[in-house]
């Protein structure tokens, strides 16, 4: 049936206004478009200025919508493996993309790695998605973190790469990269302002060219790519590639860039790749790097040390610089003064999973740190060298173990350490390296800035351990003391190094006294020092002599297994030369008068007087009266006659019924002849029974009878 004019013009106005109105449409969603991407536009230009007040476009509901099913479809394309149906997702992307008219809020949307579409599609490796959202108006350079051509440079994507750069984009434009990990906060900054508020993210401290993403890689394809039609100024390659152990880049790098040139941090290539690997490290000498330059930060050493990224190549890197000629300054200091091995000792006792990552090598490491360390000292490093913080490289290692073993440690003046954590406590490590140093003429017997010596260090550090870690390394502590005492340590050769001996292992015998599971291990503590020369005769201003010490904490032995211990130290204090005739303080005497005279008279009765003012002091308790039994035995039948004599009635008038009984009798039945005899065999000997009684020719039983004051 053929139409009427009518009909044809009515046809034609309807024709004419779906045109007019579809010309609207598309010209509202130019318009919104440009509209939405200038006032983009404006945020990216005023975010660097106004970073804490600008806040980035929020997408409508709409949008976000349509970024998710976006989302959706990409990765349902990406895990397909077939063509027809990676297509049928394609179509689908284009179809939904179109109904977006505002591309840079779409591109606001994220995933739940914090990415964008651009981004995603780019870590996909889909260049036709890449190319379908830049053909909409995408920036290829667009977003701070982790730009598309940076990922594509990480990933070592040639084609991709190449395909970015004929969209445009940019070579020169930094971006900080969180890729391959998710975009989302490391940590929280708080302020009492709310506005001011913010989260800090790994891309916010690690902004660099996408040159430099391809060498961390070692991705030297798109390295020489990259190269041929961009070379950055006031960047740095080769140390780029020599800090990440890039060996091709940096064989690629190594003759178009200076070899010793310096960085922002006063590194140069060779300073970075020492820690990276030995391979770079090779590289790098072979073309030529001076093995002798240095930084505020010290030499080659300090980096290696300081920065070891493959610990076990440490031994292998050492020699190999040191046969190099770095044995000719090997001694080179950091700015606190430090030598390389100041910064080795530090890796003793580390754990090899903080440092790498991987733990079934760790006896392995521990062997290299120890090989190393001789092998610094074969080639001459001062091994008594002095650094700022008033340390040598023994009290920083010994220190650094008081640091892991103690759980308030006092008077650290090394650097900053790691965390505790980042330690075990292997004793036969640390013994081998204390051992090695002392060797090569370590001066054990020096002192810190702190006044303390090394075997202070070591019996503070017994002090603050806990009860858990001295039941579990007892023989290790004791031999580090052997070791120690063995190259010379003395623990009564200085006065302050005395007094903190006496100090320390009388408040070691207070805290064994609580927990007498450790008393084996403190007896052999005082059996160790006085074989290498105690004095516990020597007194000081203060304290007292270590007898007059030790009997002072009778008073927290609140059991007989507590009394038994005290008198198991008196006992072997008896047996390694203390004498309890003399004054166990170094007083004054006082002025006395009588009538017309004036005369000067002892302020004590010596140690036995202290003894019985301590016994009178306890309360009442039957582990007192049997500290009173045990004690005065052993003093008794140990002073001299006149000393023990010399306790007069009037002195004994005002003690307890007790303890007076016992005393008296002591002093007023005279000795015999068999007690007489021993008191004169012990002044004889110079009281030191333990080496001297043996010697006698004398039965088994008598020996016993002299040895432990029966």
């Amino acid at each position: 049936m053929s139409e009427t004019p009518i009909e044809n013009d009515e046809l034609a106005e309807l024709s004419n206004s779906n045109v007019n109105q579809t010309m609207k449409m598309l010209l509202g969603k130019n318009l919104w478009r440009k509209a939405n991407k200038w006032s983009n536009s404006l945020y990216y230009h005023l975010q660097p200025i106004f970073s804490a007040s600008v806040e980035a476009p929020t997408p409508s509901n709409i949008i976000s919508n349509i970024g998710q099913r976006l989302f959706k479809i990409l990765e349902e394309r990406n895990n397909s493996n077939v063509n027809k149906v990676k297509l049928k997702y394609f179509n689908e992307f284009q179809e939904i993309l179109q109904e977006c008219c505002d591309i840079d809020s779409l591109l606001q949307v994220i995933n739940n790695k914090g990415y964008n579409l651009l981004q995603t599609a780019t870590e996909y490796g889909d260049i036709a998605i890449v190319d379908s959202l830049i053909s909409e108006g995408a920036s290829p350079d667009s977003g701070k973190c982790s730009s598309p051509l940076h990922i594509a440079c990480s990933k070592g994507d040639l084609q991709l790469v190449l395909h970015l750069l004929t969209l445009g984009a940019n070579l020169s434009k930094k971006s900080g990269m969180c890729w391959p990990k998710s975009h989302l906060p490391v940590r929280h900054v708080p302020s009492r302002f709310h506005f001011l508020e913010t989260d800090i993210y790994m891309c916010d401290t690690n902004a660099q060219l996408p040159l430099m993403c391809a060498i961390e890689r070692d991705h030297v394809i798109i390295v020489k790519e990259i190269w041929q039609v961009y070379r950055p100024i006031n960047s740095y390659p080769l140390h780029c590639a020599a800090k990440n152990g890039s060996l091709q880049c940096v064989e690629y790098l190594i003759f178009k860039e200076e070899i010793d040139k310096i960085d922002d941090e006063a590194m140069t290539p060779l300073m970075h790749g020492v820690s990276s690997s030995i391979d770079v490290t090779k590289a790098l000498l072979d073309a030529g790097a001076d093995v002798h330059c240095q930084n505020e930060n010290g030499g080659i050493l300090h980096h290696l040390f300081k920065n070891l990224q493959n610990p076990l190549e440490l031994y292998d890197v050492t020699k190999l610089l040191l046969g190099h000629g770095l044995d000719t300054s090997i001694n080179i200091l950091d700015k606190d003064k430090n030598t390389a091995l100041h910064g080795l000792v530090v890796l003793c006792n580390r754990k090899l999973e903080t440092l790498s990552g991987v733990k079934s090598d760790q006896s392995k490491f521990d062997v290299i740190v120890v090989r190393t360390i001789e092998l610094l000292l074969l080639h001459n490093v001062d091994v008594n060298s002095v650094n700022s913080s008033g340390v040598t490289a023994l009290h920083k290692l010994l220190l650094t173990f008081d640091f892991v073993l103690s759980n308030d440690p006092r008077a650290i003046t090394v650097d900053t350490l790691p965390q505790r954590e980042c330690y075990e406590i292997n004793m036969d490590v640390l013994n081998a390296c204390v051992s090695m140093l002392g060797q090569h003429r370590a001066d054990v017997c020096s002192l810190t800035a702190a006044g303390r010596a090394p075997i202070v260090i070591v019996l503070q550090s017994v002090l603050g351990a806990q009860l858990g870690h001295l039941k579990r390394f007892s023989n290790g502590l004791v031999d580090i003391l052997r070791i120690l005492c063995t190259h010379g340590a003395k623990p009564s050769l200085h006065r302050n190094t005395h007094n903190l001996v006496v100090a320390t292992i009388t408040k070691l015998s207070e805290k064994c006294i609580q927990n007498l599971e450790i008393s084996e291990f403190t007896l052999s503590i005082y059996e160790t020092l006085f074989d290498f020369d105690l004095d516990p005769n020597r007194t000081g201003q203060p304290p007292a002599n270590l007898l007059a010490q030790t009997i002072r904490t009778f008073g927290l032995a609140k059991t007989e297994n507590g009394v038994n211990f005290v008198c198991k130290i008196v006992q072997c204090l008896l047996q390694h030369s203390v004498n309890p005739d003399i004054e166990p303080y170094a007083l004054d005497p006082e002025f006395c008068s009588s009538q017309s005279c004036v005369f000067l008279r002892k302020s004590s009765n010596g140690i036995l007087q202290l003894a019985i003012d301590e016994l009178q002091s306890l309360p009442p308790s039957k582990a007192s009266e049997y500290a009173s039994l045990e004690l005065l035995h052993l003093l008794c039948n140990s002073v001299s006659h006149s000393v023990l004599y010399s306790l007069s009635k009037r002195s004994l008038a005002t003690i307890n019924p007790k303890l007076k009984k016992i005393l008296l009798d002591y002093t007023e039945q005279p000795r015999s002849l068999k007690q007489c005899t021993r008191v004169i065999i012990y002044k004889q000997l110079r009281r030191k029974l333990l080496i001297g009684v043996d010697l006698l020719p004398l039965p088994d039983m008598l020996k016993r009878y002299l040895l432990y004051v029966q």
